[in-house]
């Protein structure tokens, strides 16, 4: 099993990765060698590695860098021409100083100038001046997408939305967005179980919701399409409650994003019996505080409800798609304009709101150039 805290980056003017013009790599905590990368034509005068432990940078005397994924141990394509760095292997040894040496000017220049993944993995090694190159952050998001309810009508809008949504947040850089429809909440909580560990090993995780939802006693639950509902007790049996899903998130280092579009009126409301006589079923879900560099956005505001539109698509999907695949808009403009979108298209009659906090630092769908 790969465990990246197993490795330690390598720190040290010049450190070698050998005479042979190998790499090995060995897991610290047993000492045992792992696997031995090939490819260098010459000594490999310097190594380093990402801070999340998943890519190897290495230098070899011929003046060429090569990048390698260290789980597979397979060489990774650059893409783009490594003549943009000149001197490529003192590049990297210079990167792997400790944090109190000098860096030259030229070299802190050439590093801004190589490719993007040559700077992602040996920007923020140890050199101070350093600091200021930053590796892309590891994004995830889980996207689900409830139509086909059994035991009501069925939602014509919620598996579209779902394509939309992923198929926005694929165009905006997140490379692993998994899409799922019409999950029986077996299924719910198997994939925020899986898209939890993912969650766990990223900056950022998303998860978008749509499909029917709903408050009483006020919690808000997101309703699998298996759910029956018949009485009020059981809704925390069948449904997944907002507190659930916060947790899959709580793992993320910076950014944590819920966006739920599931304020639609609630079939279910009108044939549940109500057993507890001081439990309520309100419309619409009720407002919620997240903790922790967390944002939840309801595409209604509490106590009211969402409307599917006229296309396949509802009006708050289209606007969420379109805006967050806009370049250099931080993500709180982002979704005003998203609320601005959606008051307007709908005639002022939805109004999309936007919980929690973020920390003082921007965040990005797509960075500005």
């Amino acid at each position: 099993m790969w465990n990246p805290s197993r490795f330690r980056r390598t720190v040290g003017r010049s450190p070698r990765g050998s005479d042979d013009k190998t790499i090995k790599l060995w897991d610290v905590a047993s000492g045992h060698e792992l696997r031995t990368l090939k490819g260098h034509s010459w000594t490999v005068e310097a190594v380093a590695f990402s801070p999340d432990g998943r890519t190897l940078a290495s230098g070899d005397w011929d003046q060429t860098i090569k990048l390698w994924g260290v789980p597979s141990g397979e060489e990774v394509s650059i893409n783009s021409s490594l003549e943009k760095v000149e001197k490529a292997a003192p590049v990297v040894a210079e990167a792997t100083a400790p944090a109190n040496s000098v860096i030259p000017a030229p070299i802190i220049d050439k590093i801004e100038k190589a490719p993007p993944a040559v700077a992602a993995a040996i920007a923020p090694v140890d050199g101070a001046k350093l600091a200021r190159i930053v590796a892309p952050d590891r994004r995830v998001a889980l996207v689900i997408g409830n139509s086909a309810y059994r035991n009501v009508q069925h939602l014509a809008n919620p598996s579209n939305d779902a394509e939309l949504i992923g198929a926005a947040l694929r165009s905006s850089g997140i490379e692993d967005v998994t899409v799922v429809h019409d999950l029986d909440r077996e299924g719910m909580v198997a994939a925020l179980r899986t898209f939890a560990k993912k969650a766990d090993a990223a900056d950022w995780a998303v998860i978008y919701y749509a499909g029917h939802g709903i408050e009483i006693g006020g919690t808000n639950y997101l309703i699998p399409v298996d759910a029956k509902l018949e009485t009020d007790r059981d809704v925390s049996e069948e449904a997944i409650s907002l507190e659930q899903l916060q947790s899959k998130l709580a793992g993320a280092r910076k950014l944590k994003l819920i966006v739920l579009d599931a304020c639609r009126n609630n079939p279910f409301i009108s044939q549940m019996k109500m057993v507890a006589a001081n439990r309520s079923v309100d419309r619409g879900l009720k407002r919620f505080e997240p903790t922790g560099a967390t944002l939840v956005v309801y595409a209604a505001r509490e106590g009211t409800t969402a409307e599917d539109g006229n296309g396949k698509d509802s009006p708050f999907a289209v606007s969420f798609a379109s805006r967050i695949v806009e370049q250099g808009v931080e993500i709180n403009k982002a979704l005003r304009f998203v609320r601005q979108d959606v008051f307007v298209t709908t005639g002022g009659q939805q109004e999309p709101f936007v919980y929690g906090s973020l920390p003082p630092e921007d965040f990005y769908f797509v960075p500005p150039k």
